[in-house]
């Protein structure tokens, strides 16, 4: 995926980009985009290697790893999504199998802490998703190769 972002401020090796357009606001597939908000206005702010020397103002394109985005939301989202279920179900069977009081409140209980520790368990595997500096923007909105 690619992105326009403004450069605000240059650290060393490393410029700190900014962005508040959201996504390819011109382009066909801007439904696609909406991981980075498509039609709708979503902020990005962000540090990249500066591999083309760009100063402060300088508009960008940046190309974003879709594979490892998705990982990473899957492991924020899904992976204690899956979590919540399995550790649920499994909280309310054992309460089932012991005749517990309250079998649904263990239930509830088990899928919250299940999915919380997944959640936390998550961070260990911290997926940065690799963000590359492509060219300084050409201005044009959203080029496509139709011909």
């Amino acid at each position: 995926m690619q992105q326009v972002v403004i450069v605000v401020a240059v650290h060393e090796r490393d410029v700190l980009v900014s962005s508040d357009q959201g996504g390819c606001q011109g382009c066909e597939a801007k439904l696609s985009c909406a991981v980075m908000g498509g039609s709708e206005k979503a902020n990005l702010h962000m540090s990249v290697p500066n591999r083309l020397m760009a100063s402060v103002g300088d508009r960008v394109v940046l190309d974003i790893d879709d594979h490892a985005l998705l990982r990473a939301t899957f492991l924020l989202y899904g992976l204690p999504m899956l979590a919540f279920i399995s550790f649920g179900s499994l909280a309310y069977a054992f309460a089932d199998a012991m005749q517990w009081v309250s079998v649904d409140l263990w239930a509830v209980a088990g899928a919250v802490i299940g999915m919380f520790m997944v959640w936390r368990l998550s961070a260990v595997f911290d997926v940065q998703p690799v963000v590359t500096m492509l060219r300084f923007d050409s201005g044009e909105v959203c080029p496509t190769t139709k011909g």
